[in-house]
C-alpha cells in the first residue's frame, strides 16, 4: 500500500549515518526523497555509510542514492567547528551538525538576512 506523503515534503535534509545505514536495511531507503526534495550529507557521512561489506543488506540502493545525486556530498567548511563538536559525538554527526549550520547560514545570507 502506497502512503501520500506529498503534504509532508521539506526542501532539504541534512542527514546523518544511522538512517542511511538503517532504512535500506528494512528497503526504505526510498522515504527520505519522498519527504525531502533534497538530502544533503558531510564527506564523513558519505564514507561511514559506504565502509561496509558488499553483503551488507541496502549497501547497493545507498551507493545509487549517492550516484543519482538526490544525496548530495558537502564537504564542511570548518574543520574547527567539527573538532569541537566531535568531543561527544562521532566524525560523521560532528559534521552533519557542522554542516546544517553551515547550510542555514549561507541561505540566510541568500536571503539577505
Amino acid at each position: 500500500m502506497e502512503t501520500d506523503l506529498s503534504h509532508l515534503v521539506v526542501r532539504c535534509a541534512r542527514i546523518e549515518t544511522g538512517p542511511l545505514i538503517h532504512l535500506p536495511w528494512i528497503g526504505h531507503l526510498n522515504l527520505l526523497p519522498d519527504v525531502f526534495e533534497e538530502g544533503l550529507a558531510p564527506v564523513a557521512v558519505q564514507d561511514e555509510a559506504l565502509r561496509a561489506g558488499a553483503s551488507v543488506p541496502g549497501l547497493l540502493a545507498l551507493r545509487e542514492a549517492f550516484a543519482v545525486n538526490w544525496l548530495k556530498v558537502r564537504p564542511v567548511t570548518d574543520p574547527g567547528a567539527v573538532a569541537t563538536v566531535q568531543t561527544d559525538l562521532d566524525r560523521g554527526e560532528s559534521e552533519a551538525i557542522v554542516l546544517m549550520r553551515e547550510a542555514r547560514t549561507t541561505a540566510r545570507r541568500y536571503r539577505g538576512r
